[in-house]
């Protein structure tokens, strides 16, 4: 198969993923090529997580999980976050492993997702989850979602929403001048991690949130640094949202030698 540079993946498992890729079915005929970007849709019958190393058996530079997004509170929303483990493996992935971030995509799919939210009055919330899951991938790779219950899954309007988003962020890919940071602390939707999101020039590409602090090392930071493409030049912290891991963050920080700021530095 000719090498593609965005794969979107869903599970017919899934009713949000394959009301996603329904409505982008509706929109384009796959393969296809979005402003010279050789793009694959690809149906699978494992769920999500579980497709392991796909990378190995769809040859693409980036991919893109489409799925159902499941929370206890049953916030409707609209989600982005990137692949991977700080800890241990329970949902998919490796141990301590984090997959590539394509921060300068994800960045574009939620500012498009909260302009197109917004300007169709849905009833959705968007926003970026902090990483925590697989599968994995040696490729970059970020996951899309509809949130939270059966009836969300199956919204057209959110599907169609997700997939023009998928569609006008690969039209832009392209780093075009983004800058990546680190986003430490906080709960698992990074509200204050958001407005970094939304602003022209920076993207968040991890998130580790607050009750995985105890797992972050050494050895995490740097991969979530190395792993973040663009490559992160800095860490933004969560400041109220360390707890009492502020102590031991801001000492491996120094450490490492690694500038940090806090969300409340942003407007």
């Amino acid at each position: 198969m000719e090498k593609l540079d965005v794969a979107i993946i869903v599970s017919k498992e899934d009713p949000a993923g394959m009301n996603i890729a329904e409505q982008l079915q509706q929109l384009l005929q796959f393969p296809t090529a979005i402003n010279n970007k050789k793009t694959g849709l690809f149906l699978r019958e494992q769920e999500i997580i579980s497709l392991e190393n796909i990378d190995k058996e769809i040859k693409a530079d980036v991919f893109v999980f489409a799925s159902k997004h499941v929370s206890e509170a049953g916030v409707n929303s609209l989600t982005v976050h990137s692949v991977g483990n700080w800890s241990k493996a329970g949902r998919g992935g490796k141990e301590k492993t984090l997959v590539k971030c394509p921060a300068a995509l994800m960045k574009s799919c939620l500012k498009l997702l909260a302009a197109k939210a917004e300007g169709t009055s849905i009833d959705y919330e968007v926003a970026q989850e902090a990483t925590h899951h697989g599968p994995y991938i040696e490729k970059p790779g970020m996951f899309i979602e509809i949130g939270s219950d059966e009836e969300r899954w199956n919204d057209e309007k959110a599907g169609k929403i997700i997939a023009a988003t998928l569609i006008e962020a690969i039209e832009q890919m392209g780093h075009n001048g983004i800058k990546t940071v680190v986003g430490i602390g906080g709960l698992h939707y990074g509200h204050n991690f958001k407005k970094i999101m939304l602003s022209p020039d920076l993207a968040v590409s991890y998130i580790c949130s607050k009750h995985l602090l105890g797992a972050l090392d050494d050895g995490m930071l740097k991969q979530a640094m190395r792993k973040s493409v663009p490559e992160a030049t800095s860490v933004v912290l969560d400041w109220k949202g360390l707890g009492s891991e502020k102590a031991k963050i801001v000492q491996l920080l120094e450490k490492l030698g690694i500038n940090h700021q806090r969300t409340s530095d942003f407007a």
